[in-house]
């Protein structure tokens, strides 16, 4: 992947974070779901997006527990954290393959949300 193109997902990937972190909502929560899911994907494989994800998970189960959206100080530290690792595994990823992803991905996320099978 261009330097360019990679630098601009990395970016796009922090201001997700960033996002969730200083307005936590659904609609920010699913935004970062669905680039983590991209990555995932996209077979950027790493324990940073392990890490990424299982914040989102804690996050997730604590809304499905009846709890607002909220990101403690240390679960946003973590996605900060996992940011760094996810923009090395990035750079691994061909342009191509990341952009096919995020077509599988949202198409997976448009079907869940209209109640289909993925």
């Amino acid at each position: 992947m261009m330097a360019t193109t990679r630098d601009n997902l990395a970016l796009e990937l922090r201001l997700g974070v960033e996002a969730l972190v200083g307005a936590p909502s659904a609609e920010t929560y699913n935004q970062l779901v669905l680039m983590t899911a991209t990555f995932d994907n996209a077979g950027a494989q790493s324990e940073s997006l392990s890490a990424a994800q299982a914040v989102l998970t804690a996050i997730c189960e604590r809304y499905d527990a009846g709890q607002p959206v909220t990101v403690a100080a240390d679960e946003a530290e973590a996605l900060r954290a996992a940011v760094d690792g996810l923009d090395q595994a990035l750079a691994k990823v061909p342009h191509n393959v990341f952009r096919a992803a995020q077509v599988i991905t949202r198409q997976n996320f448009a079907a869940a949300r209209a109640g289909a099978p993925a």
